[in-house]
């Protein structure tokens, strides 16, 4: 798929400043940067076409993969974490993420939209209620 960018300057800064901000929330809360991606990245192809609801959702995972990594590290280099703590999680992780992977493709893009608007709705008041 391709999109046209009439002006290439501004667009790469509002995509380099939605990746700052969703490395930097994803960095402090080990969350978040996700919504930050999705939102971004909706409003760009929005406005220069070229990619649907679920291309946006696989950019956006393929982009938190590298904000993990770089957060992990970060986190592991200064001693907040470990890999036997870490472990647990990893391996039903991994499974979550090829099952996700898999439905992508099986489940209709204005379902997939109200599932993502529930989660972050759900999270929002559970950790404003903590």
């Amino acid at each position: 798929m391709h999109f046209k960018i009439t002006s290439p300057l501004p667009a790469i800064f509002s995509l380099a400043i939605g990746g700052l901000a969703a490395g930097t929330l994803n960095g402090v809360f080990g969350t978040g940067g996700g919504i930050i991606g999705v939102f971004a990245l909706s409003r760009f192809f929005r406005e220069n076409g070229g990619y649907d609801k679920k291309d946006i959702f696989a950019m956006t995972l393929f982009s938190c993969f590298f904000m993990s990594v770089s957060s992990a590290a970060m986190y592991l280099m200064a001693g907040h974490i470990s890999f036997a703590d870490a472990f647990p999680y990893a391996i039903p992780a991994l499974a979550g993420g090829i099952v996700g992977a898999f439905l992508l493709d099986k489940i209709k893009t204005s379902i997939l939209s109200k599932i993502f608007a529930l989660l972050i709705i759900y999270s929002g008041v559970t950790l404003f209620l903590r």
